[in-house]
């Protein structure tokens, strides 16, 4: 009974409450007739504040059945929508399609709908989401607007042409579809950005072809696998994710036309890219291509396409030398150029093609930035209050993070890909590394002397998240920013030249050099070992004390051999006439032992023998190396036969080529440790060189002094940041 007086009188009191917030009650095949008969008379549309409520009876064709698993009697669109699952994300609650399809408007009219709303055909499901579609359509202005938001309402968007598209306060899935100007609206107040959000609220365009999007005070949006020109979102919005689009630059879409001279022009193509201010929740950037689709069309073709965009025919017009900057209009001035060009054959035209870029500023909880790849990117007076995670970016040129607020050092990821800071100015890059002479003519201007020294603060931002996460990078950021500060420390003494200046410039250049701004000791300690071996090997031709190598040295030993091959005397004659004197005192030591043995304790004799035994065993050893080596055998050279003379001569010859190569070791040897002494102790007292290369020795164990405590500093700034 109850159940009964629910259905006769509280359905009734919904449905006449509901028609009577409205001015209108349309059906969807009247919507459908009145927008076709609108597009075929070359009329606006316009519908205000009514009910588009679905007829059972009469409106049955335009439903759309996306769940029914019988293929055999669906339409196109309906399987198609199917068999991809576009629309998938409503799964979780009932939804009614009511698809217009093949509407065609011409250029220049408007469609409105203004306050209306999509009845449900149940009113007890209140779960339920009424879909208006519209297929394969085109539009010059369509526009969808609302004082507030219903989530049981969205429209969708499907291989459709638009011209400008404005969506204020309507959810909306756009898809497959050509759209010049997408413009979304909402009224989303920076109290409420933290509140939650279903995912049902979210906003998508996917999968379309976009000149410019701009996006406000919208929840939450999602553009994915789009071909854009531009793009802006301003917040607040809790959810903004961005994957997989392409952003492109054209040359139809300019910005202005300079005239530098009586015959040479600029024109600067228009901001592309992606541009994100005001406060957000989350958000998401993944997989996004930012990249120059420039054609190779001659400058005439490409300024008569552009001529054509605008439909405008000028007349001839002369232009003297700079009057051509006065014409304020862009289409004056495009089609001025033209004409100009019909009657100049000199012209000169420079495009100046503005890279897309992404750019950041305002607030937001959580930022992710990954796989990216594009020209530049630019996070600025930028405040990240819980977690940020860059990641796999290809940035071409440069980076931006001027004023930007960390969070937690604990709670960013940042790879290499995020640290190569630098701005443009004046159409050129620069990275703060730029030699005086690059920059000679801009070196004094503010702005320029303003951006070097934020590059400074924007690397020091990134010391101290990589030091507090002992992040490997912090040994190439800290390169990066001192790399700067030395090219500061250039331009100040072209400036300013002074001796002070000189030396802070090439100081700085010589630890660049040598132990990369000291985050490098051991290609420092490399450099010392460098050093070392090239004074060595300066050391190997001059005469030291501790090997006695010379000419008067060399010249004796050929004496020798003179005196072996031209005498009958044996090589032990020759080589131990100086061992005679040595021997005869061991022999005079032994005797002296044998002698008072019996006035001597045991024990010292025994510590006694081994003193001249052992010499004399090296003595016998030498001895007996010598007569095994023995080739005349008491006769001269000319006593030998022929076939002994070319045996002995190249034994002799090989004994003369290692003999020399024993001396080039001894004296390589000797010239190192010389070179080592001389390097790593100051001061140390008798050098074994005379002359110049005592000098020079001295020379190296300053070098060395200097070295050595550059390495020590750098080692120890490791450790310590281990």
């Amino acid at each position: 009974m109850k159940k009964l007086l629910y259905f006769l009188l509280v359905i009734p009191m919904i449905v006449f409450s509901q028609n009577s917030n409205f001015e209108r009650t349309i059906s969807i095949s009247q919507l459908n007739d009145e927008l076709r008969n609108a597009a075929v008379n070359g009329e606006d549309y316009t519908l205000n504040n009514a009910l588009i409520r679905y007829d059972s009876i009469i409106d049955f064709k335009y439903k759309l059945n996306v769940h029914n698993d019988d293929k055999s009697d669906v339409s196109p669109t309906e399987l198609l929508l199917k068999e991809n699952n576009k629309w998938s994300y409503y799964s979780h609650r009932a939804e009614n399609f009511y698809l217009i399809e093949g509407v065609e408007f011409s250029e220049g009219s408007s469609v409105t709908f203004s306050n209306c709303r999509i009845s449900q055909e149940n009113l007890l499901k209140g779960n339920t989401c009424n879909v208006l579609f519209f297929a394969n359509c085109k539009f010059s202005l369509l526009e969808f607007s609302s004082d507030s938001i219903y989530y049981s309402q969205t429209l969708h968007l499907s291989s459709t042409n638009v011209d400008e598209l404005i969506l204020n306060n309507i959810i909306s899935d756009i898809r497959n579809s050509n759209i010049n100007y997408l413009n979304l609206i909402g009224t989303l107040d920076e109290n409420d950005i933290h509140d939650s959000y279903s995912y049902r609220d979210r906003i998508r365009v996917n999968e379309n072809n976009i000149n410019t999007i701009r996006s406000q005070k919208v929840r939450s949006i999602e553009i994915i696998n789009n071909n854009i020109l531009n793009a802006s979102v301003i917040g607040p919005t809790s959810y903004l994710e961005i994957t997989n689009n392409n952003f492109h630059t054209k040359r139809r879409a300019f910005d202005k036309i300079y005239q530098k001279s009586i015959s040479e022009f600029e024109i600067k193509s228009l901001h592309s890219g992606l541009n994100i201010r005001g406060d957000f929740e989350d958000i998401r950037l993944k997989s996004n291509n930012y990249f120059d689709l420039i054609s190779n069309n001659s400058k005439t073709y490409i300024l008569n396409e552009l001529s054509e965009k605008f439909k405008l025919v000028y007349s001839k017009v002369a232009l003297d030398e700079f009057k051509f900057n006065k014409i304020r209009d862009r289409e004056d001035q495009l089609n001025s150029l033209i004409s100009y060009m019909n009657e100049k054959d000199s012209v000169e035209i420079n495009f100046l093609d503005v890279h897309p870029s992404v750019y950041i500023s305002g607030s937001t909880n959580n930022l992710v930035i990954q796989d990216d790849s594009l020209d530049n990117i630019t996070l600025k007076n930028l405040e990240i209050k819980e977690s940020l995670e860059i990641t796999n970016l290809d940035i071409r040129n440069f980076v931006s993070i001027e004023g930007i607020v960390f969070p937690n050092p604990n709670h960013v990821v940042i790879d290499s890909s995020f640290i190569n800071i630098g701005f443009r100015q004046d159409h050129t890059l620069y990275f703060g590394t730029e030699n005086y002479e690059e920059v000679s003519l801009i070196v004094k201007d503010e702005a320029f002397i303003s951006s070097m020294n934020s590059i400074i603060v924007q690397y020091r931002d990134l010391i101290r998240i990589f030091a507090t996460r002992g992040s490997d990078l912090l040994g190439d950021v800290t390169y990066k920013m001192k790399s700067v500060l030395t090219t500061k420390k250039q331009y100040d003494y072209y400036l300013n030249p002074s001796i002070e200046n000189w030396f802070n410039w090439k100081g700085n250049l010589f630890l660049k050099w040598y132990s990369d701004y000291g985050q490098n000791p051991f290609k420092a300690l490399s450099y010392c070992f460098w050093t070392m071996i090239y004074f060595a090997g300066f050391y190997f031709f001059f005469y030291s004390d501790w090997d006695k190598i010379n000419k008067q040295f060399l010249m004796s030993k050929f004496d020798s051999l003179i005196l072996y091959f031209s005498s009958n005397k044996k090589l032990e004659d020759i080589y131990f006439k100086n061992d005679k004197t040595i021997t005869e005192s061991y022999v005079d030591f032994q005797t002296s032992i044998e002698e008072n043995k019996t006035f001597l304790p045991s024990f010292v004799i025994l510590l006694a023998k081994p003193l001249y035994k052992f010499s004399l065993i090296r003595i016998y050893v030498r001895k007996r190396l010598f007569n095994s080596a023995e080739i005349l055998s008491e006769r001269t050279w000319l006593e030998l036969s022929k076939n002994k003379r070319v045996l002995f001569g190249f034994v002799t010859l090989m004994i003369i080529f290692l003999y020399i190569i024993y001396l080039i070791l001894v004296r390589g040897f000797n010239s190192l440790i010389l070179s080592i002494n001389a390097f790593s102790t100051l001061g140390f007292g008798q050098i074994p060189v005379n002359g110049f290369t005592k000098y020079v020795a001295i020379i190296e164990g300053f070098v060395g002094w200097f070295f050595l405590s550059i390495f020590l500093v750098s080692l120890l700034n490791q450790m310590i940041n281990i």
